[in-house]
């Protein structure tokens, strides 16, 4: 990329699919650095890692279910070298997951990372600004999408295998909000041990799959679908990008949400609550009706008032989508240079052949019977489905154009031609 080049954050958060950027990230310095390195940023602090194993299961393997282990970064390193044998169960693997650099970092070592996002047009983002992954083979996230804002991510060491839907598929992503963690919907759908039946169902489906190099950056849109594992020793850092109003009109649905989840939660034993509720998310129970409303209220007035500025203005937002000075660069000249690259995407036969060399299991068959005993047997099946009947994403829709219609402000007064998004 020629020198000094960057995009406009507006073109960069604009983008309607995914996309990988190439040499964007030259100056950071992390691209140079070996384990040790990041052995002695982090120093003798013990670090909380997510643990689970590889496994057969008709279920993915939700975070509830991880056990933590605190090491420091140094001996989890030791644990790559030593290639850890398999249990009984699986391989095991391990995860220092959504992890705030800054929390664990101090300012003189984030100045030393060096990390910045000014060629992607956000030059205030830095180490502060951003989060760290570090995890072994087979480390991975469920199946998911964010609820607020776009997503950076820059690989820096090792191989991150990226599965990305887009939102319409909705319907066929089988959407869940149990386990319940605000800010993020995820999928029924087991990329670790899947059936085939699921992906057979998907014949219209298109998937977009990405093994991100040191060095790549992906950007990942708003609301996307994606399931995200570590081929092998992996670190990535990423930044999350604000979206509004649109991430203002996510925060009044997931309110909506929160409402419902802390109210049916209060009520159920400390086991049911764990099936609930990500294990993050445990002091919900604790938000009372009155504090619920006052969310839902703060919320609802941020759209509104949000809505009502653009009206005001003289020119659509949709116009100041414009180059701001001479260093900026357009996407398609990144495409032309290589620096650029559209993620393609495969159809569910091409997706179903990759997911089969994921698990070894020898009868699939076994895995629908288990889910269908589960089901039977399930003291909480009952609560989770009306959680996940009320909280769908397109019922939360509804819910928030009906309350738009009802909803009026401190002031009692609205304008008709106002609605939320």
């Amino acid at each position: 990329m020629s020198e000094g080049k960057k995009l406009s954050k507006e073109v960069v958060v604009s983008l309607s699919e995914p996309v990988i950027f190439h040499g964007m990230i030259e100056n950071w310095s992390v691209l140079k650095w070996e384990l040790k390195d990041w052995s002695s940023v982090f120093g003798e602090r013990k670090l909380p890692f997510r643990c689970g194993v590889k496994s057969c299961s008709p279920d993915p393997l939700w975070e509830g279910k991880c056990s933590k282990e605190m090491m420091t970064l140094e001996e989890f390193c030791s644990l790559k070298l030593e290639h850890t044998e398999p249990t009984e169960d699986g391989m095991k693997w391990f995860y220092f997951d959504y992890q705030q650099i800054s929390d664990w970092t101090s300012a003189e070592i984030n100045d030393l990372i060096s990390i910045k996002w000014d060629a992607f047009g956000f030059p205030e983002k830095g180490a502060e600004d951003s989060t760290i992954w570090i995890g072994s083979e087979g480390a991975h996230t469920p199946c998911h999408f964010d609820t607020y804002g776009c997503n950076l991510v820059a690989q820096v060491i090792g191989t991150k295998r990226w599965i990305l839907f887009p939102h319409e598929d909705m319907k066929d992503m089988r959407p869940t909000r149990v386990p319940y963690e605000e800010s993020s919907v995820y999928s029924l759908w087991n990329f670790n041990c899947p059936l085939p039946s699921e992906f057979y169902s998907r014949r219209n489906c298109k998937a977009y799959i990405v093994d991100l190099k040191p060095g790549d950056v992906l950007f990942v849109p708003r609301h996307w679908w994606h399931y995200v594992e570590s081929l092998d020793f992996s670190i990535s850092i990423n930044t999350w990008l604000p979206t509004n109003p649109e991430d203002d009109v996510s925060r009044l649905d997931e309110a909506f949400v929160q409402l419902l989840i802390s109210q049916v939660s209060k009520n159920l034993s400390t086991d049911e609550k764990s099936k609930i509720l990500n294990p993050n998310e445990n002091d919900v129970v604790l938000f009372d009706l009155q504090h619920s409303a006052s969310i839902i209220s703060h919320c609802a007035n941020n759209v509104k008032q949000f809505r009502r500025k653009c009206s005001e203005l003289k020119e659509p937002p949709a116009k100041q989508l414009k180059m701001e000075s001479s260093d900026q660069i357009e996407l398609s000249s990144l495409l032309e240079m290589g620096n650029a690259k559209l993620v393609s995407s495969c159809n569910s036969e091409q997706l179903r052949s990759l997911m089969d060399t994921t698990c070894s299991c020898a009868s699939k068959e076994r895995h629908a019977m288990a889910m269908t005993q589960r089901q039977a047997s399930d003291f909480n099946s009952h609560v989770k489905n009306l959680i996940n009947a009320f909280c769908h994403p397109d019922i939360v829709a509804q819910v928030r154009e009906k309350f738009n219609d009802v909803f009026v402000l401190d002031d009692h007064q609205t304008t008709d031609s106002e609605t939320f998004v």
